[in-house]
């Protein structure tokens, strides 16, 4: 392809959008095709495929027509040259063969939206099943009329041309993509992966980047243009490791049930709070079935026993050691005999089959100071009016006359409503779903915000629907609501649930960075349905109404009465006294570890919310807004000098410091907020040097194992670090320094107002950074820091091949 320029195609290929799908279907035909070795964009032709037979390989040229009209094409718009250039050859069948350049027994394909019509019928029978001496050659000796001296470099006519050319109608964008999504969603069912119509959707987004990609790229390096088999099975089987891993997070472990074990011997429905139902193993042959009845319980030990995580990594070959690690659970727990286990295990098996049940799991084996009053199976159930949470307790009957039983049923559910309980038992369950939950999206999340504020406001007429506003620079949500939420009907309480749905769909979207939202909202809304979950658990309304009226006495004042005898305390000193913990030294230097992180350092479904946090001074959105651009250094006569942050939209660089101000004060007496100067970032540029600004993990991390930090950097590229310098002199003298804000123009100026003391500030080469270190944020590909003579192992080099690493292990998007 020696010789080619980028006129005409490449140049020219803004909008050829449905180019980019044809490709796209090929090189999906090429993975699941060894006889297609390579396809090419924008080269000879608009795509151009390399086949094998054998020994033997040849080209297949393809031009792709997209022009739209009513009428189908006709023979003489196939061979007729254009007006203004008639002695040229013009027609759309020349400029075809005029593409047969190398490689012999040339073939060619018109991919069309429109068909043709009676006259070149013939060109639409795939090759492989033409009569040669049929239709196919009368409409070759015609073709080859109207223009016989055009040949092609190779020396074809026409006529070979017409007999080697197939028409290929795909009638428009909509149709091909869902061709090439079907494709996809077939051939990874082949091998043995069940992408989400999401990941699907994510995948063939991939695949046009990638042929886009290769159509945009310069004809002067043909290599760039290519997709080969062996790149385009390498990129499949990337996603299929993909879609795996994706499935095990996602996998819901409850959605198989079995077949039903058990049969229903009774059922009695009073009402929607109380109603009663008895199931029995039946007999077969006459016999209970006892035998068959352990065996099915015994399938049940790693539901049981095993966290939805692990469940979910179950295969044909680690199934035995789960079951054993199931069965090492259950030995583990001495205070659960058999026969509780027997009935807990009953009580799941029914659950799960004749009602579809979700269980909380391992709730079996969670240990209580309240002992056994706390339930030991509950399970979410998805009835036809929503989610409900059932929560339930077992026992072992014996006896002929059941009215013991019953007593003590209604004693248990005496204690079992005692408020404290009931909070623990909420608490219990949100502790162990919450992971399972929080799992599923935190490859497609990220939290942006340290803290979220949500103020609510009682302002709003009975009756009305609370409404919900987001300010998005500062994340602040305000909620007004009536002072009396009260439902009148069902249709009432449907709307509520609504706009609760609806909320917390605004709060995720303001607390997160969500990378494709739409394949968010319809995993974790449809496929998950995480909002109803959220609203079974969280439906603190009806849980109290249902357990203590429509007018329950919470206060004690609601207790008292007007002759009651007051008691003052007479205690001065507190109950608990709790120790605050030191604050770590702000001179203490934070150490990173060499190496890979163990696989499990990360694992966060053994984490509580409460053990991951936010670290970030960054407002993201009004850091957007405000725009950094810059750095500044000023100075007054006997004070500090000063470091700004110029922002080209200063109004909201003021928020910044406004907010940063009533957080921490016009002085940062505890270091919270880190700012770093990194020098020496590229031999070619000595004066390049870069500015960090974010959170001080030494200060803030409040004993959480899980911490994501926020910073942000700007590099600054001065023709020499004289005003670096002289600030840097200024604030050794003073060992302190001003930060505050400015704005980028020519005259900025310094409002003391915004001012903030600070004394700290990290200034180091970028030789110094090592693996794990944040700080390697600030370097470009292409940097080439500065190490000083003596240093003959310097962690930067170790810390950029880290990064080159994880570069290139990282997915495309």
């Amino acid at each position: 392809m020696g010789g080619l320029s980028d006129a005409g195609g490449v140049a020219a290929r803004l909008g050829f959008k449905y180019q980019d799908h044809v490709a796209a279907m090929f090189v999906l035909e090429m993975i699941d095709d060894r006889r297609i070795m390579q396809v090419e964009c924008e080269t000879s032709d608009d795509i151009t495929l390399l086949h094998r037979r054998g020994a033997e390989t040849f080209p297949e040229y393809v031009q792709v027509k997209s022009t739209d009209r009513d009428s189908k094409w006709t023979f003489k718009e196939i061979t007729d040259r254009d007006s203004a250039s008639k002695a040229r050859p013009t027609s759309l069948a020349e400029k075809s063969l005029l593409t047969d350049k190398a490689g012999g027994n040339a073939r060619f394909r018109i991919v069309a939206r429109r068909s043709v019509n009676a006259t070149a019928a013939a060109l639409l029978e795939p090759m492989d099943r033409r009569n040669p001496a049929g239709a196919i050659d009368a409409l070759a000796s015609k073709v080859l009329a109207k223009h016989r001296t055009t040949r092609s470099d190779m020396g074809n006519d026409l006529g070979y041309w017409t007999r080697n050319a197939y028409w290929h109608v795909l009638p428009g964008v909509d149709h091909v993509e869902l061709k090439n999504l079907q494709a996809i969603s077939t051939m990874a069912e082949a091998a043995g992966a069940n992408p989400t119509n999401s990941h699907v959707k994510a995948i063939y987004r991939d695949l046009l980047t990638i042929v886009d990609a290769a159509a945009v790229a310069t004809r002067k390096q043909p290599e760039l243009k290519i997709i080969t088999r062996t790149v385009a099975v390498a990129w499949w089987e990337e996603h299929l490791s993909e879609t795996n891993a994706a499935q095990t997070k996602t996998s819901k472990p409850y959605r198989t049930k079995g077949d039903r074990f058990f049969a229903e011997i009774h059922r009695v429905d009073e009402d929607f709070r109380r109603s009663s139902s008895g199931y029995d193993a039946r007999y077969e042959r006459k016999v209970w079935r006892s035998k068959q009845l352990a065996r099915h319980l015994a399938d049940w030990v790693p539901e049981l026993t095993l966290k939805a995580s692990e469940l979910v990594e179950i295969t044909p070959l680690n199934m035995r050691a789960k079951f054993e690690a199931g069965l090492k659970v259950v030995k583990a727990e001495r205070a659960l005999d058999v026969g509780n286990l027997l009935a807990e295990t009953l009580l799941h098996a029914v659950l799960r089959h004749w009602f579809g049940s979700e269980p909380v799991p391992c709730k079996l084996f969670h240990r209580s100071t309240h002992g056994d009053k706390v339930t030991k199976n509950a399970h979410l159930v998805h009835g036809e009016n929503g989610d409900e949470l059932w929560i339930g307790r077992t026992h072992l009957f014996e006896d002929q006359d059941p009215a013991p039983l019953f007593a003590h049923i209604s004693a248990e559910l005496s204690d079992a409503l005692d408020t404290e309980l009931l909070v623990e038992e909420r608490d219990i369950i949100l502790q162990l779903r919450e992971a399972f939950m929080a799992t599923s999206d935190e490859d497609d999340v990220f939290p942006h915000r340290e803290v979220t504020t949500i103020t609510f406001h009682d302002g709003l007429k009975a009756g009305q629907k609370p409404l919900t506003q987001y300010e998005r620079e500062t994340g602040t949500f305000r909620i007004d609501y009536p002072s009396e939420i009260e439902f009148g009907s069902g249709k009432e309480m449907t709307r509520h649930i609504h706009w609760l749905r609806d909320t917390m769909g605004t709060l995720a979207a303001g607390a997160f960075v969500i990378r494709d939202v739409e394949a968010w909202m319809t995993r974790l809304g449809a496929d998950e349905n995480a909002f109803g979950r959220s609203v079974a658990l969280g439906d603190m309304l009806t849980l109290s109404r249902n357990v203590f009226g429509y007018d329950p006495s919470f206060s004690l004042a609601a207790w008292s009465a007007p002759d009651d005898q007051t008691y003052p305390p007479e205690r001065t000193t507190p109950w608990r006294v709790k120790e605050r913990a030191p604050e770590p030294s702000a001179e203490k230097v934070m150490k990173f570890a060499e190496g890979v992180s163990p696989e499990d350092m990360f694992d966060k479904t053994t984490l509580r919310h409460d053990q991951r946090g936010v670290l970030s001074p960054i407002e993201t959105p009004l850091w957007d807004a405000a725009k950094w651009r810059g750095t500044m250094f000023g100075q007054y006569p006997d004070m500090p000098p000063i470091l700004a942050l110029g922002y080209t939209n200063p109004q909201y660089g003021e928020q910044i410091f406004d907010g940063w101000k009533a957080r921490w004060g016009e002085v940062d007496k505890n270091d919270d907020l880190r700012v770093a100067i990194i020098t020496g970032l590229c031999r070619r540029n000595p004066s390049h040097y870069s500015i960090i600004i974010g959170p001080n993990p030494l200060r803030q991390t409040n004993g959480r194992k899980l911490v994501t930090m926020l910073s942000r950097h700007q590099r600054m590229e001065p023709a020499s670090l004289d005003n670096l310098n002289g600030f840097l002199e200024r604030y050794y003298a003073y060992n302190a320094y001003f930060l505050t804000t400015a704005h980028m123009s020519a005259n900025p100026d310094f409002d003391p107002k915004l001012f903030i003391q600070k004394s700290n500030l990290v200034v180091r080469p970028a030789w110094q950074i090592g693996p794990n270190d944040p700080d390697i944020s600030v370097l470009r590909d292409g940097d080439d820091p500065i190490i000083p003579p003596d240093v003959a192992d310097p962690p930067i080099r170790r810390a950029m091949a880290w990064d080159r690493e994880l570069k290139s292990k990282r997915p495309r998007r």
